[in-house]
């Protein structure tokens, strides 16, 4: 006489085959297909802030696998960015930082994942050199302009004394007085400056 189960549980993913019997030993069979779902991915593309200090990152996230009927839920955190929707898939406003998501199908079957997300460096003018205006003859003052920072390439607009202007990055031939600069990154991003002839 057989003893089989009327049930089995706790089956890995396979095919398998049940045997039947009655009390005369009469059997009949059948085969079973036992599936899982695929396993939980993330994907994403980043798009960083333009500029230093900006919140106009995005995160476009695509999520697959597991089981859902509408939606997955979605559970984000980040210790030192801002601008997230705790709870929405796609994130935008968001500022450089590290956050963490945390994805859950209707099975709560979860997965993780963590996204860095960065910035420019701010546009600076660290090591810009200025030479005086030696007299005689004079008219030879001259700003030897360093930039770092955002994103080159840069323009440049340069405004001085008696209505000068230039779009030059160094510029010569100076004579003394107050120079300023608005420096524009290929990102839009601007900063300005001015320097001191003397």
């Amino acid at each position: 006489m057989h003893h089989l189960q009327p049930v089995a549980e706790g089956l890995p993913p396979g095919t398998y085959t049940v045997t039947v019997y009655d009390a005369d030993d009469d059997s009949a069979w059948t085969a079973q297909t036992v599936t899982q779902p695929q396993p939980l991915a993330i994907a994403n593309s980043i798009t960083e802030p333009s500029c230093y200090n900006y919140s106009n990152g995005a995160m476009d996230i695509t999520v697959t696998g597991g089981t859902k009927t509408t939606d997955y839920a979605y559970s984000w955190t980040s210790p030192d960015g801002s601008g997230l929707h705790p709870l929405e898939s796609d994130q935008d406003s968001l500022t450089a930082g590290t956050y963490y998501l945390t994805v859950e199908d209707d099975n709560r079957c979860s997965l993780s994942d963590t996204f860095r997300m960065f910035q420019p460096d701010p546009i600076r003018f660290n090591n810009t050199q200025v030479t005086n205006v030696i007299s005689p003859p004079g008219g030879n003052g001259s700003i030897d302009l360093d930039v770092t920072g955002g994103t080159a390439p840069y323009t440049y607009a340069w405004e001085g004394p008696s209505g000068y202007l230039s779009s030059d990055e160094d510029i010569f031939n100076l004579n003394g007085g107050l120079y300023s600069i608005l420096i524009t990154d290929n990102h839009g991003c601007l900063n300005d400056s001015s320097f001191v002839v003397n």
